[in-house]
């Protein structure tokens, strides 16, 4: 297991509600100093002692950021092995844990457990922590990738409203993190943030409050003129029946000052011949993250990111998810089942068993209105030519 980025941000602090917890996230995507005061944020959203991104990659589980509050106990768990002695990663959901979904140690545990499980009467209590709460979420760190928060026992459980507001920060955590991925795989030793949001594999664009492009990435360039036109309304897809959508995607993110009631969602763009479609994301540029690109006080400016619907053979979970209302972990063992895998080969994809890949396929049937995997495939594929 390791961890990263654990270093503190300085700067005012954010107003302690679901909204400005949300601007700090965003305010992190391209600045990654900033993670360890945004997650702070979010831990003093629901009176925590503090939050933590878990991710689980091929190499094993790791941290790939924490706040403040926690960052003792998150340096204890990792010295002394923890994670060998962690409930939470012994498999006691039957079906594991699924993208979209928020447990407590409730899930976890029988309540009479609780004080007698050693991770929690041994390591926990020491850092003055009762209560676990975790959100689930689709991440190119790992899978699983989940938003942890810590409690003390004199705050009580976690209680409904603390998990609705947890799913809704997943949901734009979810956002930010795929922004931050693209920009440090492009980030190397010495280069300024333009510098790398200019390198960056994926297309990338920054558009102003009349979605008028401002500034694109090299690899942008090509998308405009092909899957994109400039018009007086600003930015449009070229084929008329992407428009609403994707207007609608990038108002989401204009919505600044009620982020709370704008849950982000892709959209999907289709080449002029209807062969190809991207996929896109939209976030708020906001903060230091808005300031490294140049944007000293922008109005309502929107960083878009694009890539190919389909990549290395599989569509992109965040679509499947949108179109059919499935958890981000059924949109995961679709994808892979679409991309040719078989029902063994995803599950030890996704880091499940291949008993419980089934019974999640199963529900995925149940959504989609089919019985067969050959069906479902069929199904899937025709996203791709819509």
């Amino acid at each position: 297991m390791t961890v990263s980025n654990l270093s503190s941000a300085d700067g005012n602090a954010a107003p302690l509600d679901i909204d400005g917890a949300i601007y700090s996230l965003y305010e992190a995507s391209l600045s990654a100093d900033l993670w360890t005061s945004a997650l702070e944020r979010v831990a003093a959203l629901s009176a925590s002692v503090g939050a933590v991104i878990f991710a689980k990659s091929p190499q094993g589980w790791t941290v790939p950021s924490c706040s403040a509050g926690i960052a003792d106990a998150v340096g204890s768990y990792l010295d002394e092995g923890w994670s060998g002695r962690n409930p939470w990663l012994e498999g006691r959901i039957p079906a594991g844990f699924h993208a979209g979904d928020v447990y407590t140690e409730q899930d976890i545990l029988d309540l009479s457990e609780a004080s007698r499980n050693a991770f929690y009467a041994d390591f926990l209590s020491r850092f003055g922590i009762s209560h676990v709460m975790a959100s689930i979420i689709h991440s190119e760190l790992g899978s699983p990738t989940s938003i942890v928060v810590c409690r003390a026992r004199s705050e009580g459980s976690f209680e409904d409203a603390d998990r609705k507001a947890l799913l809704l920060l997943a949901r734009h955590l979810e956002q930010s993190l795929r922004i931050t991925a693209a920009y440090l795989k492009s980030k190397v030793a010495g280069s300024t943030v333009a510098e790398a949001f200019d390198a960056m594999d994926q297309p990338a664009l920054i558009l102003d409050e009349k979605m008028r492009p401002l500034r694109l990435n090299r690899s942008a360039g090509k998308l405009v003129g092909r899957y994109f036109v400039e018009s007086e309304d600003g930015l449009r897809p070229t084929i008329s029946a992407d428009v609403e959508d994707f207007v609608s995607t990038v108002e989401r993110a204009q919505a600044d000052t009620r982020l709370r009631e704008q849950i982000p969602h892709p959209a999907t763009i289709s080449d002029p011949e209807g062969e190809k479609r991207l996929v896109v994301w939209t976030a708020p540029l906001v903060g230091t993250s808005a300031d490294a690109l140049g944007f000293v006080k922008p109005e309502k400016h929107v960083l878009m990111l694009a890539k190919d619907l389909e990549t290395d053979q599989l569509i992109e979970p965040t679509i499947i998810r949108k179109v059919f209302g499935l958890t981000t972990g059924e949109a995961r063992l679709a994808s892979l089942l679409a991309g040719s895998r078989d029902v063994k080969e995803a599950a030890r994809a996704l880091g499940i068993s291949e008993g419980t890949a089934r019974v999640v396929l199963k529900r995925i049937f149940s959504k989609v209105g089919v019985s067969r995997q050959v069906e479902l495939v069929s199904l899937l594929r025709r996203l791709i030519l819509q």
